[in-house]
């Protein structure tokens, strides 16, 4: 179904933009694919430059800047997955230009998304944390994935690289250092993963960026965790996550819980914690599991009386006597 936007629609996270964007006059089409599930997308005539938002918008961590395959900045809605499109006509903003230099707009912060900002969950105080992570496996509840791990990395190798990188920046956070600040402490191995800062005026496909990015098989969404953005997911107010426990199930495999602060709060930063310390892929079991990660076997349910089949002709010991019983009562043949 094709339709045109309504301001305070159903966008999630996103929306402020979009209201902003049809406040200068400019006409947009959103895409909802309810059958089928799928997010909605939201197809911009003239959607501005990431430029033009960022100085408007102070784009926190539940926003995230993509690049499409024709090499476009597109903004996303970490919730609900809910994205913008711009298309190839694009003839910039009919409202005039974008207000640079004046006070920016926070959007796509913990605090403005009501399922987070009402959630009670905190994260672990970090000597708590670290903790677990001097272990296999901490009792407790919490979500379950499986990890894969890169060639020549073993589950010890990555639980030490994930124990370095939070050793080294959740007391400081913690403490209230600023993100941007933060990025000091972080081991240089994890700089290096991490992609590099955008700088305005540049294209995202300038450079070699894009290009190592998909020859790499991380996916465009790596080119949004550069060390600051990533840190700041990773400040108090911010984080959606916390490491419970993990335990290697197989050389290449291991099994990790942790806690998530609301049902569906992005987990993007923990996936691409995981990715720097050596991990291929990190997905959720294939079973259902309860919330201390214990698998659920299906109950075997009981069909109505009028779908229950009917008793087959019987056997065993008892049954030889009943046929016996039959028999003699059969004539006889001839």
């Amino acid at each position: 179904m094709v339709t045109v936007a309504e301001r305070g629609g159903p966008l999630g996270v996103i929306q402020p933009v979009v209201d902003a964007w049809q406040a200068r006059g400019e006409l947009l089409k959103v895409i909802y694919n309810d059958g089928r599930g799928d997010p909605a997308e939201v197809w911009l005539r003239g959607w501005p430059d990431r430029d033009a938002v960022d100085a408007e918008f102070d784009v926190g961590p539940l926003l995230e800047w993509v690049v499409d395959a024709q090499g476009h900045w597109c903004l996303v809605d970490k919730t609900t997955g809910t994205r913008t499109t711009t298309t190839l006509d694009a003839v910039g903003p009919v409202g005039g230009p974008w207000s640079a230099g004046t006070e920016r707009t926070r959007v796509g912060y913990a605090d403005l998304h009501p399922p987070l900002a009402a959630s009670s969950w905190q994260a672990p105080e970090p000597d708590v944390e670290l903790g677990r992570l001097a272990g296999e496996i901490h009792e407790g509840d919490g979500e379950q994935r499986f990890v894969s791990l890169a060639d020549g990395v073993t589950a010890a190798h990555l639980r030490e690289r994930v124990h370095e990188v939070l050793t080294a920046v959740l007391p400081a956070l913690a403490a209230g250092t600023p993100p941007e600040e933060a990025t000091r402490l972080l081991p240089g191995w994890f700089r290096d993963a991490c992609a590099a800062p955008y700088v305005a005026g540049t294209s995202p496909l300038a450079g070699q960026l894009f290009t190592d990015a998909q020859s790499a098989h991380v996916g465009r969404w790596a080119l949004s965790w550069t060390p600051e953005r990533w840190l700041l997911a990773m400040s108090p107010a911010e984080r959606t996550w916390a490491w419970v426990g993990s335990l290697a199930v197989s050389p290449s495999v291991i099994e990790l819980w942790f806690e998530r602060r609301a049902r569906g709060a992005p987990i993007g930063s923990l996936k691409w914690l995981l990715h720097a310390c050596g991990a291929r892929e990190c997905v959720a079991p294939p079973y259902p599991v309860d919330q201390r990660g214990r698998r659920i076997e299906p109950a075997a349910a009981t069909p109505p009386a009028s779908q229950q089949p009917r008793p087959g002709p019987a056997s065993g010991p008892r049954a030889s006597g009943w046929k016996r019983f039959v028999g003699q009562f059969r004539r006889p043949p001839g």
